[in-house]
């Protein structure tokens, strides 16, 4: 019988091999096709659809699109990298895209066959000081007795035959250049320096090690860009695979509605979500989701539909009653808000239950209402001495990190009122690193019209570097008054605005809003396929505008409304100038 202290055998790591193949069957190849049903699950293949990828070109900003099966062949400098920083948008598909590796590796497709093992690892999950082998070995059967040390050792010997993903570096805690854990060094490729390794992170975390002349050497650097326009359909039908009137309602809306579709729908987890409310709402509701224009709105609107069933469930008397729970909810999602504002700040993003001590009672309801969620895990083998009355840890969390965002933002805009010192405390905190909270102030801002003007005057005070953050988070907190002062200040010198193919359909969209509430002498659009929402938008601003006096187009096609919108809405023309180039 081998010793635990020999290398691994043939058969050992072809058992763990194996183990691993079925801890991702059971664990991670299913998808929940409604973000708050944690019950609601299919099997990967079913729902799964195809990610846009991009690649950042060599000595340039540009991003080129990169075929999935070309992942571990695009050379950098003439060679393979050993490190692949896979960046994207909160929602865009990052853990997703992990999953699918996982499941082309389980099920034998020829990209991944080159590894014995396959090991992702989500870094929310992981605790201080472990290690890949701490891991991997909670991924084992009981009857496997392979110890993390020989997992370790192992990987060290045979580094080509072992595939390691991370997904979720914003979701780490710590400094990776000054800590001597195993995953920071692994990141430094101060640790497994020839195994293949490859990190997802949201873009702030990524431009971190985009600034750092070392890790720039080590990292090929790729976007998760989500769904294209085909493939936001083919992700659709398959969701209302047995109700194709509901699935050509949604898809058309979103066909009409380019807002949606460029600024939603492109990410998976709206378009998740934007299916589940389209399931669940009659056709007055459906309206009110047509005219969706921000995230916060469809949150706001996930919201009220979650608390319109919850309720319903509850009530026996709709005029006494009804009321009276509305006002409960209100209060846990409260106190719901504060763990999850304090868990943003602190990079904490599973709980234990003792966690919420204080408001026990709010976190059973949450779970209900289907914003929390309980998992039950085995304390690991090893850690049993130390907690030896309790075998099993129950983890909460959110469905997503999006989520517990939007629920901070709720908590931090009514400490606006109710705590303003703790507002201030906090607010001090998020804006000093707004590009990592950026979701939490957008959410934040879109509460109340006070907030918004709070966090658009703290923004405009952090200089022109955050100025596309400032016009996102005006968006978001979709206040006429609030883009009217952020307007005046980001044009009081030049009264020109450039919009191309570089500014995001987000940003576009904030700026069209901005643009109502000012004066804009010059307005050019370069490079850019306007839908038809944009085009009316734009045409809009041309007509109402009093102050535009020059249009610059250069490489630009408009839908059909833009030219159908300036010839019923202009009386006199007011653009003297207008340039285009084709």
């Amino acid at each position: 019988m081998a010793s635990e202290k020999d290398p691994l055998t043939t058969e050992q790591v072809t058992r763990c091999g194996d183990d691993f193949k079925t801890h991702y069957r059971t664990n991670l190849f299913k998808i929940k096709t409604d973000p708050l049903d944690f019950h609601l699950v299919l099997e990967f293949e079913r729902i799964y659809t195809d990610l846009v990828l991009l690649r950042n070109e060599q000595g340039t900003m540009k991003k080129i699109p990169l075929d999935y099966k070309e992942l571990l062949k695009t050379k950098v400098n003439g060679e393979l990298p050993k490190r692949l920083m896979v960046e994207g948008e909160g929602g865009a598909g990052k853990t997703t895209f992990c999953t699918k590796i996982a499941w082309d590796w389980t099920n034998g497709a020829d990209d991944f066959q080159e590894f014995v093992w396959v090991l992702v690892i989500p870094l929310r999950d992981i605790e201080r000081n472990q290690t890949v082998g701490d891991i991997a070995k909670t991924y084992l059967s009981d009857s496997n007795p392979v110890q993390p040390h020989q997992i370790d050792e192992h990987i060290l010997a045979n580094p080509s035959k072992v595939f390691i993903i991370l997904d979720g570096l914003d979701e780490y805690d710590g400094d990776l250049v000054k800590q001597g854990n195993d995953i920071a060094k692994i990141i430094r490729s101060d640790k497994f320096k020839e195994c293949r390794v490859l990190v997802t992170t949201r873009p702030w975390k990524a431009d971190q090690i985009k600034s750092n002349a070392n890790f720039m050497k080590t990292y090929a650097f790729i976007a998760v860009a989500g769904f294209d326009k085909r493939h936001i359909s083919i992700y659709i039908n398959k969701y209302f695979a047995d109700d194709s009137s509901a699935s050509r309602d949604l898809v058309k809306l979103i066909v009409d509605n380019d807002v949606i579709q460029e600024n939603m729908a492109p990410f998976p987890i709206y378009i998740a979500m934007l299916c589940v409310l389209w399931r669940d709402s009659d056709s007055k509701k459906r309206e009110i989701i047509r005219r969706l224009k921000t995230f916060s709105q469809l949150f706001k609107e996930i919201l009220i539909s979650l608390k319109d069933h919850y309720v319903s469930k509850q009530v026996t008397d709709l005029d006494i009653e009804t009321d009276t729970h509305y006002t409960q909810l209100d209060f846990c999602f409260s106190q719901i808000g504060k763990i999850a504002l304090y868990g943003i700040i602190n990079r904490q993003l599973v709980y234990e239950k003792v966690d919420f001590s204080s408001c026990e009672e709010s976190m059973e309801t949450c779970c209900k209402v289907g914003v929390l969620s309980h998992e039950t895990r085995l304390v690991r083998r090893q850690d049993r001495h130390i907690k030896s009355t309790n075998l099993v840890k129950a983890n909460v969390f959110f469905p997503h990190k999006l989520f517990q965002e939007y629920f901070a933002g709720m908590y931090l805009a009514s400490l606006f009122e109710s705590g303003h010192k703790q507002y201030e405390e906090a607010m001090n905190d998020v804006i000093k690193r707004a590009e990592e909270f950026r979701y939490l102030l957008y959410f934040t801002a879109s509460q109340k019209k006070s907030v918004a003007t709070d966090v658009t005057s703290r923004l405009i005070k952090m200089g022109h570097l955050y100025r596309h953050i400032l016009v996102d988070v005006t968006f978001e907190a979709y206040d006429g008054d609030a883009a009217k002062v952020v307007g005046q200040h980001l044009f009081a010198e030049e009264k020109s605005l450039k919009i191309d193919d570089g500014m995001s359909a987000h940003t576009v969209s904030g700026y069209l809003f901005i643009m109502e509430k000012l004066t804009m002498e010059t307005l050019i659009v370069s490079r850019r396929s306007c839908g038809p929402t944009v085009s009316r938008d734009l045409a809009d601003v041309i007509c109402s505008s009093t102050a535009l006096t020059a249009l610059e187009l250069s490489g630009t096609a408009f839908h059909a409304d833009f030219y159908d919108t300036l010839e019923s809405e202009v009386k006199t023309p007011k653009v003297w100038r207008i340039l285009t180039e084709t």
